[in-house]
């Protein structure tokens, strides 16, 4: 299943060589930079595991399935982009307000003219409206059980949840009634959960193939469905684990 996610980034690659669009259309070039996104940052998921530095790939796993949710909402109502620019507004706003206090030596560089731009943050906010919960975002792009599930897993991943942290750096060696310890690093993924994440990389990626070629028209789709048939069609022999590095104590 590895191998087919990367024979499958390549050719959206080659594929997306040719697919045109009009760059003068902001919602357009909207669209085509969250599908770069997902496609850099599935890359860079394939590099670590090539590396085998599984630390990461979760953590990617969801930020490209928050970009592929703002991807499909956008392509089905282009005033999604509004809620877009009002979580661009109400997060600057917050640093606008931190910067006003004049205590935040990281925010010098803004401290004088942080006023003004809060003004304008503000304004803009008012005409926008408030920018949506990524609950929200979720259950308009048609993926409210992900939200409840596979993400909440993956948030658990990536904010150093107790229970993963333990999970991924100690290893029992003793029993459940007496424990003995050992920490490790570079330890890589159980099999069930690297499964589990390429997999969710190759819905994304093939979903987000399908919303892409579909928008635009590229005549590109054909090309890149094979590798949903070749998917459908393996069984689990074929898929695969990271290779371990050895613990480190």
């Amino acid at each position: 299943m590895y191998q087919l996610l990367k024979e499958q980034l390549a050719a959206t690659i080659e594929a997306l060589k040719v697919t045109e669009f009009n760059r003068g259309n902001a919602i357009e070039r909207l669209i085509m930079a969250l599908y770069a996104t997902i496609i850099e940052q599935i890359d860079s998921a394939v590099t670590l595991i090539d590396s085998s530095r599984a630390a990461g790939v979760e953590a990617i796993l969801r930020t490209c399935l928050e970009a592929h949710v703002d991807l499909l909402n956008l392509a089905s109502d282009p005033v999604y982009a509004d809620q877009m620019q009002a979580h661009y507004h109400h997060q600057f706003k917050l640093v606008c307000q931190e910067a006003m206090k004049g205590t935040n030596p990281f925010l010098a560089g803004i401290e004088s003219d942080a006023p003004a731009r809060y003004e304008e943050h503000k304004r803009e906010l008012a005409r926008l409206g408030r920018p949506l919960t990524i609950q929200t975002r979720f259950e308009m792009a048609g993926l409210n059980d992900l939200y409840y599930s596979i993400y909440n897993s993956l948030c658990c991943e990536s904010h150093n949840n107790m229970r993963s942290l333990m999970g991924r750096h100690f290893i029992n060696n003793g029993t459940e009634d007496t424990p003995l310890f050992q920490i490790a690093i570079f330890n890589g993924m159980e099999k069930v959960d690297f499964d589990a994440a390429i997999d969710g990389f190759l819905s994304i990626l093939t979903g987000s193939n399908r919303t892409i070629h579909h928008y635009f028209d590229s005549g590109q789709l054909d090309r890149l469905e094979i590798f949903a048939e070749r998917r459908a069609a393996m069984s689990p022999k074929e898929e695969q684990t990271v290779p371990k590095a050895p613990p480190e104590a």
